[in-house]
Protein backbone atom coordinates (compact mmCIF):
# COMPACT_ATOMS: atom_id res chain seq x y z
CA UNK A 1 0.00 0.00 0.00
CA UNK A 2 2.77 2.57 0.79
CA UNK A 3 4.25 2.33 -2.67
CA UNK A 4 0.34 2.83 -4.39
CA UNK A 5 -0.11 5.77 -2.04
CA UNK A 6 3.88 7.11 -2.86
CA UNK A 7 2.78 6.96 -6.69
CA UNK A 8 -0.55 8.57 -5.94
CA UNK A 9 0.91 11.44 -4.10
CA UNK A 10 3.35 11.98 -6.93
CA UNK A 11 0.73 11.95 -9.51
CA UNK A 12 -1.11 14.52 -7.64
CA UNK A 13 1.99 16.73 -7.25
CA UNK A 14 2.74 16.56 -10.53
CA UNK A 15 -0.55 17.98 -11.34
CA UNK A 16 -0.47 20.45 -8.70
CA UNK A 17 2.51 21.52 -10.62
CA UNK A 18 1.05 21.56 -13.92
CA UNK A 19 -1.52 23.51 -12.64
CA UNK A 20 1.10 25.92 -11.02
CA UNK A 21 2.72 26.92 -14.24
CA UNK A 22 -0.28 29.59 -15.30
CA UNK A 23 -0.23 31.50 -11.84
CA UNK A 24 3.76 31.91 -12.28
CA UNK A 25 3.03 32.87 -16.16
CA UNK A 26 0.86 35.10 -14.54
CA UNK A 27 3.16 36.08 -11.76
CA UNK A 28 6.05 36.47 -14.25
CA UNK A 29 4.12 38.62 -16.62
CA UNK A 30 3.45 41.13 -14.01
CA UNK A 31 6.82 41.35 -12.69
CA UNK A 32 8.28 41.31 -16.63
CA UNK A 33 5.50 44.39 -16.41
CA UNK A 34 7.13 45.68 -13.70
CA UNK A 35 10.70 45.38 -14.60
CA UNK A 36 10.52 46.10 -18.55
CA UNK A 37 7.29 49.25 -18.45
CA UNK A 38 7.04 50.67 -15.07
CA UNK A 39 10.02 50.85 -13.44
CA UNK A 40 12.67 51.28 -16.68
CA UNK A 41 10.86 53.30 -18.26
CA UNK A 42 11.37 56.58 -15.63
CA UNK A 43 14.53 58.10 -14.74
CA UNK A 44 15.64 59.12 -11.84
CA UNK A 45 13.63 62.36 -11.91
CA UNK A 46 10.20 60.22 -12.40
CA UNK A 47 10.72 61.68 -16.36
CA UNK A 48 9.13 59.21 -19.18
CA UNK A 49 11.65 58.17 -20.84
CA UNK A 50 11.21 57.95 -25.41
CA UNK A 51 10.52 54.08 -25.46
CA UNK A 52 7.05 53.51 -26.66
CA UNK A 53 4.62 52.12 -24.29
CA UNK A 54 3.65 49.64 -27.32
CA UNK A 55 7.25 47.79 -27.96
CA UNK A 56 7.80 47.21 -23.88
CA UNK A 57 4.11 45.85 -23.47
CA UNK A 58 5.10 43.63 -26.52
CA UNK A 59 8.53 42.77 -24.79
CA UNK A 60 6.55 41.55 -21.57
CA UNK A 61 4.02 39.54 -23.65
CA UNK A 62 6.61 37.99 -25.51
CA UNK A 63 8.87 37.30 -22.67
CA UNK A 64 5.74 36.01 -20.05
CA UNK A 65 5.00 33.66 -23.25
CA UNK A 66 8.91 32.12 -23.33
CA UNK A 67 8.72 31.77 -19.63
CA UNK A 68 5.42 29.58 -19.93
CA UNK A 69 6.36 27.22 -23.12
CA UNK A 70 9.75 26.32 -21.17
CA UNK A 71 7.47 25.53 -17.66
CA UNK A 72 5.50 23.26 -19.65
CA UNK A 73 8.75 21.97 -22.09
CA UNK A 74 10.63 21.74 -18.33
CA UNK A 75 7.63 19.96 -16.40
CA UNK A 76 6.92 17.81 -19.71
CA UNK A 77 10.39 16.54 -20.38
CA UNK A 78 10.61 14.80 -16.66
CA UNK A 79 6.86 13.30 -16.79
CA UNK A 80 6.98 9.77 -16.45
CA UNK A 81 3.87 9.39 -17.84
CA UNK A 82 4.04 10.81 -20.74
CA UNK A 83 7.64 9.31 -22.16
CA UNK A 84 6.49 5.96 -20.96
CA UNK A 85 3.59 6.39 -23.58
CA UNK A 86 5.74 7.65 -26.30
CA UNK A 87 8.57 5.06 -25.62
CA UNK A 88 6.02 2.00 -26.28
CA UNK A 89 4.53 3.65 -29.34
CA UNK A 90 8.06 4.57 -30.59
CA UNK A 91 10.11 1.40 -32.01
CA UNK A 92 13.38 3.00 -31.29
CA UNK A 93 14.49 2.01 -34.42
CA UNK A 94 14.73 4.91 -36.15
CA UNK A 95 13.94 8.93 -35.49
CA UNK A 96 9.89 9.08 -34.85
CA UNK A 97 7.84 10.69 -37.44
CA UNK A 98 5.55 13.90 -36.77
CA UNK A 99 2.67 11.75 -36.87
CA UNK A 100 3.50 9.61 -33.91
CA UNK A 101 4.58 12.28 -31.86
CA UNK A 102 1.76 14.07 -32.69
CA UNK A 103 -0.80 11.42 -32.25
CA UNK A 104 1.19 10.70 -28.21
CA UNK A 105 0.90 14.10 -27.57
CA UNK A 106 -3.07 14.65 -28.68
CA UNK A 107 -3.84 11.35 -26.76
CA UNK A 108 -2.18 12.15 -23.56
CA UNK A 109 -4.49 12.72 -20.27
CA UNK A 110 -1.66 15.39 -19.35
CA UNK A 111 -2.34 18.04 -22.18
CA UNK A 112 -6.20 17.81 -21.95
CA UNK A 113 -6.24 18.23 -18.34
CA UNK A 114 -3.41 21.15 -18.61
CA UNK A 115 -5.29 22.62 -21.38
CA UNK A 116 -8.61 22.59 -19.11
CA UNK A 117 -6.89 23.67 -15.84
CA UNK A 118 -4.92 26.56 -17.72
CA UNK A 119 -8.70 27.66 -19.25
CA UNK A 120 -9.99 27.68 -15.83
CA UNK A 121 -7.31 29.71 -14.11
CA UNK A 122 -7.61 32.02 -17.17
CA UNK A 123 -11.40 32.64 -16.36
CA UNK A 124 -11.18 32.99 -12.65
CA UNK A 125 -8.20 35.28 -12.46
CA UNK A 126 -8.70 38.75 -13.26
CA UNK A 127 -7.37 40.58 -16.58
CA UNK A 128 -5.33 42.80 -14.55
CA UNK A 129 -3.40 40.05 -13.12
CA UNK A 130 -0.82 39.09 -15.36
CA UNK A 131 -2.19 39.99 -18.62
CA UNK A 132 -1.72 44.59 -18.16
CA UNK A 133 1.06 44.50 -20.83
CA UNK A 134 -1.61 42.89 -23.32
CA UNK A 135 -4.42 44.91 -22.25
CA UNK A 136 -2.29 48.12 -23.00
CA UNK A 137 -1.61 46.49 -25.97
CA UNK A 138 -5.80 46.25 -27.40
CA UNK A 139 -6.52 49.58 -26.06
CA UNK A 140 -9.97 50.26 -26.67
CA UNK A 141 -10.72 46.78 -27.37
CA UNK A 142 -9.11 45.34 -24.09
CA UNK A 143 -11.61 43.29 -21.60
CA UNK A 144 -12.10 40.26 -20.65
CA UNK A 145 -13.25 38.61 -23.61
CA UNK A 146 -10.68 39.71 -25.69
CA UNK A 147 -8.19 38.29 -23.37
CA UNK A 148 -9.53 34.74 -23.14
CA UNK A 149 -10.16 34.48 -27.27
CA UNK A 150 -6.14 35.59 -27.18
CA UNK A 151 -4.93 33.81 -24.35
CA UNK A 152 -6.62 30.64 -24.47
CA UNK A 153 -5.77 29.50 -28.20
CA UNK A 154 -2.24 30.71 -27.91
CA UNK A 155 -1.35 28.96 -24.30
CA UNK A 156 -3.01 25.77 -25.78
CA UNK A 157 -0.96 25.90 -29.15
CA UNK A 158 2.48 26.27 -26.66
CA UNK A 159 1.68 23.77 -24.41
CA UNK A 160 0.77 21.57 -27.51
CA UNK A 161 4.29 22.44 -28.82
CA UNK A 162 6.09 22.21 -25.60
CA UNK A 163 5.14 18.29 -25.03
CA UNK A 164 5.92 17.85 -29.19
CA UNK A 165 9.35 19.29 -28.37
CA UNK A 166 9.76 16.75 -24.99
CA UNK A 167 9.14 13.94 -27.39
CA UNK A 168 11.43 14.93 -29.30
CA UNK A 169 14.28 15.65 -26.77
CA UNK A 170 13.46 11.81 -25.68
CA UNK A 171 14.21 10.59 -29.06
CA UNK A 172 17.46 12.23 -29.11
CA UNK A 173 18.32 11.17 -25.72
CA UNK A 174 17.77 7.58 -25.96
CA UNK A 175 19.99 8.03 -29.95
CA UNK A 176 22.89 9.30 -27.86
CA UNK A 177 23.22 6.45 -25.50
CA UNK A 178 24.82 3.45 -26.66
CA UNK A 179 23.59 1.36 -24.06
CA UNK A 180 19.62 1.35 -23.30
CA UNK A 181 19.05 1.54 -20.17
CA UNK A 182 15.48 1.25 -18.94
CA UNK A 183 13.77 5.15 -18.04
CA UNK A 184 14.09 5.59 -14.69
CA UNK A 185 11.62 7.19 -12.63
CA UNK A 186 11.56 11.10 -12.24
CA UNK A 187 11.79 12.19 -8.71
CA UNK A 188 9.59 15.61 -7.74
CA UNK A 189 12.30 17.60 -7.10
CA UNK A 190 13.73 18.01 -10.84
CA UNK A 191 10.96 19.81 -12.07
CA UNK A 192 10.57 21.86 -9.40
CA UNK A 193 14.40 22.51 -9.52
CA UNK A 194 14.09 23.44 -13.12
CA UNK A 195 10.76 26.20 -12.64
CA UNK A 196 13.19 27.78 -10.23
CA UNK A 197 16.07 27.90 -12.31
CA UNK A 198 14.15 29.57 -15.30
CA UNK A 199 12.29 31.55 -12.87
CA UNK A 200 15.55 33.37 -12.17
CA UNK A 201 16.93 32.90 -15.67
CA UNK A 202 13.78 35.00 -17.16
CA UNK A 203 13.87 37.66 -14.32
CA UNK A 204 17.54 38.19 -15.08
CA UNK A 205 16.36 38.40 -18.56
CA UNK A 206 13.50 40.83 -17.54
CA UNK A 207 16.00 43.08 -15.40
CA UNK A 208 18.49 43.38 -18.95
CA UNK A 209 15.67 43.76 -21.57
CA UNK A 210 15.73 47.46 -20.87
CA UNK A 211 19.39 47.67 -22.05
CA UNK A 212 18.84 45.59 -25.33
CA UNK A 213 15.10 47.66 -25.93
CA UNK A 214 16.45 50.36 -26.35
CA UNK A 215 19.37 49.92 -28.54
CA UNK A 216 17.13 48.00 -30.98
CA UNK A 217 14.15 51.14 -30.67
CA UNK A 218 17.62 53.75 -31.42
CA UNK A 219 18.25 51.52 -34.23
CA UNK A 220 14.68 51.51 -35.87
CA UNK A 221 14.63 55.65 -35.33
CA UNK A 222 17.62 55.93 -37.37
CA UNK A 223 16.22 53.43 -40.14
CA UNK A 224 12.73 54.94 -39.93
CA UNK A 225 14.41 58.59 -40.81
CA UNK A 226 15.01 56.89 -44.43
CA UNK A 227 12.16 54.96 -45.18
CA UNK A 228 10.20 52.73 -42.62
CA UNK A 229 10.03 50.01 -45.31
CA UNK A 230 13.90 49.72 -44.93
CA UNK A 231 13.09 47.35 -42.16
CA UNK A 232 12.08 44.55 -44.36
CA UNK A 233 15.12 44.29 -46.59
CA UNK A 234 17.47 45.02 -42.99
CA UNK A 235 15.75 42.03 -41.11
CA UNK A 236 15.86 39.57 -44.19
CA UNK A 237 19.55 40.85 -45.19
CA UNK A 238 20.58 40.28 -41.74
CA UNK A 239 19.41 36.80 -41.83
CA UNK A 240 21.07 36.25 -45.24
CA UNK A 241 24.19 37.87 -44.09
CA UNK A 242 24.41 34.63 -41.13
CA UNK A 243 23.74 31.96 -43.68
CA UNK A 244 26.38 33.77 -46.21
CA UNK A 245 28.82 33.76 -43.06
CA UNK A 246 28.51 29.90 -42.17
CA UNK A 247 28.62 29.37 -46.14
CA UNK A 248 31.69 31.30 -46.28
CA UNK A 249 32.97 29.27 -43.40
CA UNK A 250 32.11 26.12 -45.18
CA UNK A 251 33.62 27.34 -48.70
CA UNK A 252 37.18 28.05 -46.62
CA UNK A 253 36.85 24.52 -44.71
CA UNK A 254 36.42 22.53 -48.00
CA UNK A 255 39.09 24.35 -49.97
CA UNK A 256 41.55 24.34 -47.41
CA UNK A 257 41.13 20.40 -47.35
CA UNK A 258 41.60 19.99 -50.91
CA UNK A 259 44.95 21.84 -50.40
CA UNK A 260 46.31 19.64 -47.73
CA UNK A 261 45.22 16.87 -50.03
CA UNK A 262 46.90 17.98 -52.78
CA UNK A 263 50.19 18.55 -50.63
CA UNK A 264 49.40 15.14 -49.03
CA UNK A 265 49.47 13.17 -52.26
CA UNK A 266 52.54 15.17 -53.72
CA UNK A 267 54.15 13.74 -51.11
CA UNK A 268 52.82 10.30 -50.62
CA UNK A 269 52.53 9.54 -54.16
CA UNK A 270 48.87 9.89 -54.55
CA UNK A 271 46.84 11.55 -57.31
CA UNK A 272 43.62 13.78 -56.80
CA UNK A 273 41.65 13.09 -59.20
CA UNK A 274 38.05 14.17 -60.44
CA UNK A 275 37.90 17.20 -57.99
CA UNK A 276 34.02 18.79 -58.76
CA UNK A 277 31.27 20.06 -57.28
CA UNK A 278 32.76 20.15 -53.97
CA UNK A 279 31.04 23.83 -53.02
CA UNK A 280 28.11 23.20 -55.09
CA UNK A 281 26.98 20.50 -52.72
CA UNK A 282 27.18 22.72 -50.01
CA UNK A 283 23.78 24.40 -51.07
CA UNK A 284 22.30 21.43 -53.56
CA UNK A 285 23.76 18.21 -51.81
CA UNK A 286 23.40 15.70 -54.47
CA UNK A 287 25.18 13.83 -56.93
CA UNK A 288 28.12 11.15 -56.94
CA UNK A 289 32.01 11.36 -55.74
CA UNK A 290 33.53 14.62 -55.53
CA UNK A 291 37.34 13.63 -55.88
CA UNK A 292 39.08 10.31 -55.29
CA UNK A 293 42.49 9.70 -54.45
CA UNK A 294 44.70 6.57 -56.19
CA UNK A 295 47.72 5.32 -56.04
CA UNK A 296 48.59 2.15 -57.94
CA UNK A 297 45.77 -0.18 -57.61
CA UNK A 298 44.10 1.55 -54.20
CA UNK A 299 41.56 4.00 -54.74
CA UNK A 300 39.12 5.98 -52.60
CA UNK A 301 36.40 7.65 -53.86
CA UNK A 302 35.13 10.60 -51.48
CA UNK A 303 31.68 12.49 -51.43
CA UNK A 304 31.30 15.69 -49.11
CA UNK A 305 28.54 15.81 -46.81
CA UNK A 306 28.01 18.78 -45.27
CA UNK A 307 25.34 20.36 -42.21
CA UNK A 308 25.87 24.29 -42.10
CA UNK A 309 24.75 24.38 -38.47
CA UNK A 310 26.78 22.54 -35.59
CA UNK A 311 23.19 22.08 -33.74
CA UNK A 312 21.61 20.28 -37.11
CA UNK A 313 22.54 16.49 -36.41
CA UNK A 314 22.90 14.36 -39.54
CA UNK A 315 21.59 10.89 -39.50
CA UNK A 316 22.65 7.89 -41.94
CA UNK A 317 20.59 4.84 -42.26
CA UNK A 318 21.27 1.45 -43.98
CA UNK A 319 19.04 1.39 -47.19
CA UNK A 320 21.22 4.64 -48.38
CA UNK A 321 19.62 7.70 -47.04
CA UNK A 322 20.87 10.52 -44.26
CA UNK A 323 18.93 13.17 -43.27
CA UNK A 324 19.73 16.77 -41.93
CA UNK A 325 17.72 18.24 -39.02
CA UNK A 326 17.79 21.69 -39.19
CA UNK A 327 16.82 23.38 -35.58
CA UNK A 328 16.25 26.36 -34.98
CA UNK A 329 17.22 27.33 -31.51
CA UNK A 330 16.39 30.53 -28.80
CA UNK A 331 19.21 30.12 -26.40
CA UNK A 332 18.84 26.45 -25.13
CA UNK A 333 15.45 25.95 -26.39
CA UNK A 334 14.86 24.28 -29.89
CA UNK A 335 11.90 26.25 -31.19
CA UNK A 336 11.32 23.84 -34.60
CA UNK A 337 12.83 21.96 -36.87
CA UNK A 338 12.42 20.53 -40.36
CA UNK A 339 14.39 17.55 -42.11
CA UNK A 340 15.56 17.51 -45.87
CA UNK A 341 16.63 13.54 -46.89
CA UNK A 342 18.83 12.55 -50.08
CA UNK A 343 20.65 9.90 -51.19
CA UNK A 344 24.20 9.26 -50.28
CA UNK A 345 25.50 6.74 -52.27
CA UNK A 346 26.97 6.59 -55.66
CA UNK A 347 28.67 4.81 -57.95
CA UNK A 348 32.44 3.68 -56.99
CA UNK A 349 35.25 1.62 -58.67
CA UNK A 350 37.33 2.22 -55.18
CA UNK A 351 36.28 1.92 -51.78
CA UNK A 352 33.49 4.47 -50.66
CA UNK A 353 34.08 7.42 -48.42
CA UNK A 354 32.17 10.16 -47.03
CA UNK A 355 33.70 13.06 -45.34
CA UNK A 356 31.75 14.93 -43.09
CA UNK A 357 32.95 18.75 -43.63
CA UNK A 358 31.12 20.82 -41.86
CA UNK A 359 30.27 17.95 -39.38
CA UNK A 360 27.97 18.74 -36.84
CA UNK A 361 27.99 18.01 -33.00
CA UNK A 362 26.03 14.82 -33.70
CA UNK A 363 26.39 12.41 -36.28
CA UNK A 364 24.00 9.00 -36.03
CA UNK A 365 23.75 5.70 -38.13
CA UNK A 366 20.75 3.77 -38.57
CA UNK A 367 20.84 -0.21 -39.45
CA UNK A 368 19.71 -3.54 -38.02
CA UNK A 369 17.30 -2.54 -35.46
CA UNK A 370 19.86 0.17 -34.03
CA UNK A 371 20.39 4.19 -34.26
CA UNK A 372 23.71 5.08 -32.06
CA UNK A 373 26.41 7.71 -32.71
CA UNK A 374 28.80 7.46 -35.51
CA UNK A 375 32.48 7.93 -35.23
CA UNK A 376 35.02 7.94 -37.36
CA UNK A 377 35.78 5.23 -39.31
CA UNK A 378 32.06 4.42 -38.72
CA UNK A 379 30.24 1.88 -41.35
CA UNK A 380 27.22 2.78 -43.38
CA UNK A 381 26.06 0.47 -46.01
CA UNK A 382 29.32 0.05 -48.09
CA UNK A 383 30.52 3.56 -47.08
CA UNK A 384 32.90 4.68 -44.19
CA UNK A 385 32.04 7.75 -41.88
CA UNK A 386 35.04 10.13 -41.72
CA UNK A 387 35.77 13.78 -40.21
CA UNK A 388 37.95 16.00 -42.28
CA UNK A 389 41.36 16.22 -39.67
CA UNK A 390 40.39 12.12 -39.50
CA UNK A 391 40.28 11.33 -42.90
CA UNK A 392 44.02 12.88 -43.78
CA UNK A 393 45.45 11.05 -40.47
CA UNK A 394 43.70 7.66 -41.23
CA UNK A 395 45.33 8.29 -44.89
CA UNK A 396 48.66 9.44 -43.47
CA UNK A 397 48.50 6.23 -40.94
CA UNK A 398 47.17 4.19 -44.08
CA UNK A 399 44.53 2.37 -42.32
CA UNK A 400 41.27 4.10 -44.09
CA UNK A 401 38.11 1.92 -44.27
CA UNK A 402 39.75 -0.64 -42.12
Amino acid sequence: MVPQKMERLLRLGRFALRSMVVYLFFAMSSVSSWLIADHNNYNARGQFTYLPISALCAACLTLSLLFYYSLVRAESVHNDGLRDRFLAVWDRNDPPRFGKRLKTVLGSPELHSDWIVHSFLLLVFPSAFGHRPLLLLLGDYAGKGAVLLIMIPALALLCFAAKLSACSAWSVEWSRKANKPRPQKTPLRRPLLRAILLWGIFLLTAALSPLGLRSVYSLYQILRLANPWILIPVIVGGLFFCYLIRLFIAVGKRLRLLRRLRAFCKKNGYELLNVKNSIRTLVFPHGGANFALQKEDVRYDCRLISSLRRHSPLLFREEGTVTCTHVFRFFTLNLFHYDVTYDFQFESDGKKILVLLPAPIEVFVSGFGVTQLAESGSRIADCTLYGAADFLHALERNVVGR
